[in-house]
């Protein structure tokens, strides 16, 4: 779901669903009780007591034997308990008291439910919302740890066996056979050799899962799961359907019969199967011949029954449930089995087949009933679709409730959220039978921009912005392509501005906008009487653009309550017609009273003042920005003041220090001539001057009290929305002085946006330690207010050396240019032929950037009139060339700006098609792609819907949240701990487990536990979080990323380093998807990658991801820089460990110059650097040692020793500067075949010997040898 226009932060003060402040919200109490289960076993559970007895049955399906149990009741003392009753209202129901499971009959309702269940509980993943990311992580984690327990294991065994052998032989029962220890010296051979072909198995499965090109391929099929995974993971043990001798007769039915079932095992057998009221039993039909009689007992479930007749079903149906258990103890089932509230937004999919009749995911018919496979036990039956729904009345009915306590407000908070989600459905739903032409327009006679239509409740049209036209027949400004779609967008920001402003008595309308293969429409609940023959009166606002203007007091005062949230200014206006009254909004803003008595506030695409850089009507600044800048002004105000008091008071101070040394100087001028005086009254002077320093001191706190009080209280600007709008017919009716102090304060507003929101944004783009996408980058603009259509000053604003970040806003500038031009192209195309240009157009986009020479691309001449472009002619270089075009004039800025990413951006490809797919709702089969070749029409599986709204916050978690956060700030991990806790129940009650909220309660509570040193409970709830994540978010999210990078460093700070070593890895592949690839903490990523790879001994793997490490940061930072320095070191240790001493020598040299310079030798840092330095040097000096000892000993057999320059000339036979060369070089002596010398080898080695003289004392002492010793050729060498 896309949120591109709903506030990054509230802009009001007030939230919607603020709860009243001066009753603190009390915990709900938990009691525990005992379930005793039909098996006589008791189930322990802690409940709420606001919770309902249905939501407590909700719990017993973690339990094995009641997972698909669905025919029982609750029973206390004999006393059944109502489904839909609290606890609190049970008084049967105690602490420690025990609750009893009671079978009872079935009717339809329950067997649909126990045969949904059964399937749910053999399900395979869904492609569009599996789990693969971190359960594939510990499944290739285990693959490659198993082999070293092993391993370990082994060994000790391989000790405790070595140990009893020496005891037996120190006890004297060591038997003297020889045969015997040669069969056990055999077997510690064996064992030997299969523990280090074990070991070499284990290292090369390391090397292999974490090499650079292991690690740098990024090949989505590593993320999101195939179908032929998908269909090797899924285990059907049975299938169910209808039976094909249809539903009960009446007859059969006065006897119990429910439904006749086919079941098919998973060894290919099949039973017709009766479902009664009593249970389930087989009967004698064939398929040929009708027999309902029964062939068997019955059972109270479906599977004991199968289990009777076959044993193969019985152990698939027992591994069914211990993979189930297994998933269990990692914490996703329940929210695998549970549906998210609204489907995530993804960009690729595999393909899936429909599921048949039967299987899971498929809808069991069984007479009027539909059991629902992946929802069948997760929530009732949906109601019949052909019902339809007052939507209004439900939500303003939840609006409408009390939230005086905590449980109130999460029973209102619950109401609300589930009613804008269903409906965010069922638009959904209305919207693509739109645009398929499924449904007929209720003005089927107007154009067909003009076609409304009305469906479920809920009122649609279209926001196209080719195809809009005013009131007035006109195409609206002038053809503006964008008029009705930034409107459309707008307004939805608005209606989230004003639910936050919750004011009583002021209501919005739910608001929904859907985006499918161009086409957008506008959705929102019917209003009452809004669609009568007399329709709703409008009682504030202007129909007619300004020329009317309708007014009422009431519904003044409460737009003047929002607007005091919203920093809008209220001020006359005068209509064409001459009426003027005091407006609290825009004029193009209406309210209306419904037949219900309530005020709507409707056409809320204004709810903030014009941007008037930009000169259109849909141009508005964000609502942040208004924030902002109000408390800029507020902090500007406070400093004034504050330097005003200061330099107030330092003139008073000098003031008293002058009056102070004139009465010091009098002073002294009289002491010289009364001297006997003052000593003979020294005693009471000085009495006398304590108290008056004691009246300084208080009339100069007085006098700084003074100068507190008179600071000047703090005016809040506001603004005028109503200020420079176009195509208004009317103006704002009050006096030069106000309007040129409007003007004033507008004006600033615009300055503040230019000179210092811009450059913070670009501020915080910049200081992002982690690689962002798109979604990232529009949450840090947003957040400081400054809109999208500001990309091209922010590109300018971002220094040409910040590539990554350039590249990055140039890249969403293009791609969003490619989204509107996909989008008019795109309807235009018939159905038959969309996947073919969908591919052909993503195919232009991708091999264009990258592939294209900006110098040549800019030759060509884009086209006036995009809508004459066909999509089948589009090539690389007229696409980018038009693309570059658009964006240049939306955007404001130069074309010459988009040659860096034409030139860096080929490693951009797969980030570029991702940032496409998931703004056109394009989803693609995951493969490795190769741009270097087309996307084909079979790799597109689908384009999917994209939906923008505003949904309501879950307010009584957020503020216990925010309390959480005030506590965390102050070291108080207790109560943070415990708000956290109650916020995360709050978000179950509220959204239900799968929700974003959910998943930021698990990220704080695993935050806070680490901080209070249990690690162990932090993993866990981190992987809670990243579970919830990637069902809500994804799974290449950035936030998913840092989730990932976290979990990693308590798994390293757990002393689990493979654990870690692999989420790492599934951090940077996300970062690399996400387009990363040069950032600087990629090459951070490489570091902890080798760190924690020379831990588990893989060091030549190591070796590779920090040279890569320092080949990134070292472009990033330069070859001077402290960073460059700390990889330099680590890379050093790791070739140490590799016997590459001389390199380590090497690169541990550069290290402590680079420290030396930068910080110093005084320096901690650089000492320790020497330290190694000195190791590395003896190392160095070690291994030429040992080279000269293997050269020498190589001389003295004659051998002959090549240079290594492809001259297979010895050693001897060269020139003896050559020789000099080879010995001071260090490097290892080759073993050449021998050759032949015309003289004897021992006495021209014993003169060779001299040529060469041991190194100086005092060189060894500094720790040199033979590669820094210069050596001097004797006169017997001549």
């Amino acid at each position: 779901m896309s949120t591109d226009d709903v506030p990054a932060q509230p802009a009001p003060a007030a939230e919607e669903d603020a709860v009243d402040t001066t009753n603190e919200p009390v915990a709900p109490q938990s009691i525990p009780v005992k379930i005793k289960l039909p098996s006589g076993s008791e189930w322990k559970v802690s409940c709420f007591v606001e919770e309902t007895v249905a939501e407590l049955k909700m719990n017993l399906w973690e339990s094995d034997e009641m997972c698909y149990v669905a025919a029982y009741e609750l029973c206390v003392d004999g006393g059944v308990l109502d489904d839909y009753s609290t606890l609190n209202d049970c008084p049967l129901v105690q602490p420690d008291c025990t609750i009893e499971v009671r079978r009872t009959p079935y009717c339809m309702r329950t067997l649909c439910l126990h045969i949904g269940r059964l399937l749910n509980l053999q399900e395979r993943p869904d492609p569009d919302c599996a789990l693969p990311g971190i359960l594939d992580s510990l499944e290739e984690l285990e693959s490659v740890v198993r082999p070293a327990k092993q391993k370990n294991e082994q060994q000790q065994q391989q000790q405790q066996q070595q140990q009893q052998q020496q005891q037996q032989q120190q006890g004297g029962k060591v038997s003297a056979n020889k045969k015997k220890k040669a069969k056990k010296k055999k077997k510690k051979a064996a064992a030997a050799a299969s523990n280090s072909s074990r070991a070499r198995s284990g290292a090369a499965a390391l090397a292999e899962a974490f090499s650079v090109a292991a690690c740098t391929n990024v090949d989505v099929c590593q993320i999101y799961p195939s179908l032929d995974k998908l269909e090797s993971d899924a285990l059907v043990a049975i299938r169910v359907a209808p039976s094909r001798w249809g539903q009960p007769s009446a007859s059969r039915a006065a006897q119990g019969d429910l439904a006749y079932l086919c079941v098919e095992t998973c060894d290919g057998q099949a039973y017709e199967v009766t479902g009664s009221t009593t249970g389930f039993f087989l009967n004698k039909s064939t398929k040929s011949k009708f027999n309902p009689n029964a062939a068997s007992k019955t059972f109270p479930e479906l599977p004991p029954l199968i289990s009777s007749v076959n044993s193969a079903f019985e152990k698939a149906f027992e591994e069914v449930l211990h993979k189930r258990a297994a998933m269990g103890q990692l914490g996703p089932y329940l929210f695998d089995r549970v549906s998210a509230t609204h489907g995530k937004q993804s960009w690729l999919a595999p393909f899936r087949q429909q599921p048949q009749v039967g299987e899971p995911g498929a809808l069991l018919y069984l007479g009027d009933e539909v059991a629902y496979g992946p929802h069948g036990m997760s929530q009732p039956l949906r109601p019949p679709t052909d019902v339809a729904r007052d939507w209004n009345a439900e939500v303003q009915s939840f609006r409408d409730m009390q939230n005086t306590s905590m449980m109130d407000a999460v029973a209102r908070d619950r109401g609300l959220h589930s009613v804008q989600t269903e409906f965010i459905d069922a638009a959904t739903e209305g919207a693509l039978k739109i645009v398929n032409k499924d449904l007929l327009p209720a003005n089927p006679q107007d154009t067909p921009s003009l076609h409304l239509f009305v469906h479920n409740n809920i009122f649609y049209t279209y926001a196209n912005g080719d195809k809009y036209e005013d009131e007035d027949g006109v195409l609206a400004e002038d053809g503006d392509d964008q008029f009705a779609y930034k409107l459309s967008n707008n307004d939805i920001l608005g209606t989230s501005i004003y639910n936050h402003a919750a004011v009583d008595g002021l209501h919005t309308v739910m608001t929904a906008l859907i985006t499918l293969k161009g086409v957008r429409v506008f959705a929102q609940a019917i209003v009452p009487g809004i669609l009568q023959a007399n329709p709703a009166p409008v009682v504030y606002g202007s129909l007619t653009h300004g020329q009317e203007l309708a007014w009422d007091e009431e519904v003044h005062g409460l737009m003047e309550q929002a607007a005091q949230c919203l920093f809008l200014a209220t001020q006359k206006y005068e209509a064409g017609d001459s009426t003027s009254h005091p407006m609290a909004a825009s004029v193009t803003t209406k309210c209306i009273r419904a037949t219900d008595g309530r005020v709507y506030a409707m056409d809320l695409d204004c709810p903030s003042c014009p941007d008037p850089a930009w000169g259109k009507r849909w141009a508005i600044y964000r609502p942040e920005l208004l924030r902002r800048y109000v408390d800029y002004c507020q902090r500007a105000h406070i400093m004034a003041a504050r330097q005003k008091v200061a330099e107030k008071r330092a003139e008073q101070a000098a003031a008293k220090e002058a009056a102070a040394k004139a009465a010091a100087e009098k002073g002294e001028a009289e002491a010289e001539n009364k001297e006997e005086k003052e000593e003979a009254k020294n005693k009471e002077a000085s009495a006398s001057g304590a108290e008056e320093g004691e009246k300084t001191e208080e009339k100069a706190s007085a006098e700084e009290d003074e100068l507190e009080v008179d600071i000047p209280a703090f005016v809040v600007p506001t603004f005028n929305p109503n200020y420079g709008a176009v195509r208004l017919k009317g103006k704002i009716a009050e006096s030069d002085e106000t309007m040129e102090a409007l003007k004033a304060e507008h004006d600033k507003l615009a300055t503040y946006l230019q000179n210092i929101a811009v450059p913070s944004a670009a501020n915080d783009i910049l200081s992002s330690e982690l690689p962002i996408d798109s979604e990232k980058m529009r949450f840090l603009l947003q957040a400081r207010g400054v809109n999208l259509r500001y990309m091209g000053d922010l590109a300018a604003v971002l220094p040409p050396v910040a590539t990554f970040h350039r590249v990055l806003v140039l890249k969403e500038m293009l791609v969003r240019t490619a989204k509107h031009l996909f989008n008019a192209l795109i309807g235009e195309v018939p159905t038959h032929q969309q996947a073919a240009a969908t591919a052909h157009f993503a195919t232009c986009l991708v091999q264009g950037v990258g592939g294209l020479i900006f110098a040549t691309l800019k030759k060509a001449k884009p086209v006036e009139n995009v809508h004459t472009l066909e999509m089948e002619k589009l090539t690389k270089t007229s696409l980018h060339r038009q693309l570059i075009a658009l964006a240049a004039a939306y955007y404001k800025t130069e074309e010459a700006i988009f040659e860096q990413l034409y030139k860096e951006g080929e490693e951009h490809r797969i980030s570029l098609l991702r940032s496409f797919c998931l703004k056109t709702g394009i989803r693609l089969r995951p493969r490795a792609f190769d741009f270097s070749r087309p996307i084909a029409p079979n790799d597109i599986a689908g384009i999917y819907p994209l939906v923008k709204t505003s949904l309501p916050a879950a307010s009584t978690a957020l503020r216990c949240m925010d309390a959480a956060d005030n506590f965390m700030a102050q070291g108080d991990l207790n109560s943070a701990y415990d708000l956290y806790s109650e916020a995360l129940s709050c978000c179950h009650h509220t959204t239900g487990p799968l929700h974003y909220s959910a998943a930021m309660c698990f990220l704080k509570l695993a935050d806070v536990l680490s901080r209070a040193g249990d690690v162990a409970k932090a993993i866990n709830h981190m992987q809670y979080g990243i579970i919830i994540l990637e069902r809500v978010r994804g799974l290449d999210r950035h936030d998913i990323a840092v989730a990932y990078l976290t979990l990693a460093q308590y798994l390293e700070t757990a002393k689990k380093p493979l654990h870690a070593l692999f989420m790492y890895k599934r951090a940077l592949f996300v970062f690399l998807v996400l387009g990363g690839g040069r950032h600087v903490s990629i090459g951070s990523l490489h570091l902890k990658l080798g760190r924690l790879l020379q831990e588990v001994e893989a060091h030549q793997v190591a070796v590779e991801h920090l040279e890569r490490a320092l080949e990134i940061i070292e472009n990033v930072f330069g070859p001077e820089h402290p960073k460059t320095g700390d990889v330099c070191h680590a890379l050093a240790q790791a070739c140490s460990y590799l016997q590459q001493n001389k390199r380590a020598l090497d690169l541990e040299r550069r290290n402590y110059e680079i420290l030396t310079n930068v910080r110093g030798e005084a320096h901690e840092l650089t000492k320790q650097s020497g330290i190694w330095l000195k190791q590395f040097t003896l190392k160095a000096v070690q291994e030429a040692r040992v080279a000269r000892e293997s050269t020498t000993a190589q001389l003295a057999s004659g051998s002959g020793i090549a240079l290594g320059d492809g001259d297979e000339t010895p050693l001897f036979s060269r020139p003896i500067d050559d020789i000099l060369k080879y010995v001071n070089s260090g490097d290892a002596p080759k073993q050449t075949r021998r050759a032949r010398h015309p003289f004897p080898s021992g006495r021209r080695v014993a003169k060779a010997g001299a040529m060469f003289p041991s190194p100086l004392p005092q060189r060894q002492a500094r720790g040199e040898g033979w590669c820094n010793v210069p050596v001097t050729p004797s006169p017997a060498a001549g």
